[in-house]
């Protein structure tokens, strides 16, 4: 059964009379950035005609730090394996030695569960028959090999998803590239997260890539806003999810907010007595740095984990949002960026970022980009002085925009892809 478009949406079928098989290897109740895009399709599929079987690693408390105690029963049942996993914090070793411990040990969780999944769709094709397709989604080399087996075994189609570039951050790129090519080739379609992915990818495999943004849960009939409206006792600057230490090339560092933030009171702009930055969801030795022996560091709270719903929550109390964006992947916009802006908080996001980031809080009206510590200052001080007026308004959300980033929209788009490939006469 084919969905139609009608007002530019994906017309719904509540019957789910197409199986779609997912592969991933971070899916809840694992509950970090990682696993929010899979999660989000996982949810919206049935809604369009698609039931959703996940296959996954288990995670337990035992063997992770960051598991959602909430989440919604119709996404866990959706799960029909999970693979075993050794424990990567348990090592008994110090230093070097321990972070190499830690790598070889996620290195071998990732091959048992390739070899597990592989098994486990073996079995449950032999009890249920095919499904219709398969999508595959990070860590790519796991997942993409699996799928590229499958499609070698049981002639299905399946979509190659693409969160990041497989070479980003690794210690050999053109080994990374090269390793994926024989993989990808069997696949029926591309999917990323931004139009600059897209091209490269394009470029590298000689395929069409589809462009899926990640995007925002609204919670069922209402808006995607629901700011906090009784005024914090201090300035609150709010930053939620993983920090890198100093250095880390995964994300640009926070200097240049406490900068912003240590000239201001220098400058007598801001009281920094009443200011409270407030980092939650990452370690405390990871972050220390960052702020030890400034004069902002007498502002700096941490939290070293919470649920989403509390993270969300400390969101919508927050006076300002910041966000860490990457100096070498343009265009992505994260899933944080969409519950930052979800929150109806005001967002200051560094570096600039005219495609993605940037692109998103100038036209929702969510907030700016900044490059420099002076346009961080100004930012800084435009919403201090909100805080400061005791008349001061909500932001002026463009509700539209933001409504083509709700993960119902997207899942309806990504469901349309799944029907053209069956309509398109796949072989099977």
């Amino acid at each position: 059964m084919n969905h139609s478009k009608s007002g530019g949406q994906v017309e719904r079928n509540v019957e789910s009379d197409k199986t779609i098989a997912i592969l991933a290897y971070r899916f809840p109740p694992y509950s970090g950035i990682g696993a929010m895009r899979v999660r989000c399709l996982t949810e919206h599929l049935p809604s369009f005609g698609w039931k959703p079987i996940v296959f996954t690693s288990e995670w337990t408390e035992d063997n992770c730090d960051r598991i959602d105690h909430n989440c919604a029963s119709e996404i866990l049942d959706a799960v029909v394996s999970r693979a075993s996993r050794l424990d990567p914090n348990k090592t008994g070793l110090p230093g070097k030695l321990r972070r190499i411990a830690l790598l070889v040990n996620e290195l071998r969780n990732r091959r048992r569960f390739a070899t597990e999944t592989r098994r486990a769709f073996q079995q449950w094709v032999r009890r249920n028959g095919k499904p219709d397709l398969v999508l595959a989604t990070y860590p790519v080399g796991a997942c993409f090999d699996v799928a590229h087996q499958i499609n070698r075994e049981f002639k299905l189609p399946w979509i190659a998803d693409f969160r990041d570039l497989p070479d980003y951050l690794h210690r050999f790129p053109a080994y990374a590239i090269h390793r994926l090519k024989g993989s990808v080739a069997s696949a029926d379609q591309l999917l990323t997260v931004s139009k600059p992915l897209a091209e490269t990818l394009e470029a590298r495999h000689a395929k069409k890539v589809m462009h899926l943004p990640n995007g925002y849960e609204r919670k069922p009939g209402g808006t995607p806003i629901s700011r906090q409206t009784a005024k914090n006792s201090k300035f609150t600057i709010t930053y939620t999810g993983l920090l890198y230490p100093p250095g880390h090339p995964a994300r640009v560092a926070p200097s240049i907010y406490l900068d912003a933030l240590d000239q201001l009171g220098q400058e007598n702009k801001i009281d920094l007595s009443k200011v409270a930055v407030r980092l939650i969801g990452t370690k405390t030795p990871a972050v220390k740095k960052h702020f030890t022996g400034r004069a902002s560091e007498k502002c700096v709270e941490i939290v070293e984990w919470c649920e989403r719903e509390v993270a969300a929550e400390e969101q919508r109390n927050a006076d300002l949002l910041i966000c860490l964006g990457s100096l070498e992947l343009e265009g992505i916009v994260t899933g944080k960026v969409f519950e930052y802006i979800n929150s109806g908080t005001p967002v200051l996001s560094t570096p600039h970022d005219k495609d993605g980031v940037g692109h998103v809080l100038k036209h929702s009206g969510a907030g700016e980009t900044v490059a420099t510590i002076e346009e961080a200052k100004l930012g800084i001080l435009r919403v201090y002085k909100r805080w400061l007026d005791p008349n001061d308004e909500p932001l002026q959300l463009d509700h539209e925009f933001i409504r083509q980033f709700d993960w119902d929209v997207l899942t309806g788009r990504f469901a349309e892809c799944c029907d053209n490939l069956l309509t398109r006469g796949v072989d099977r």
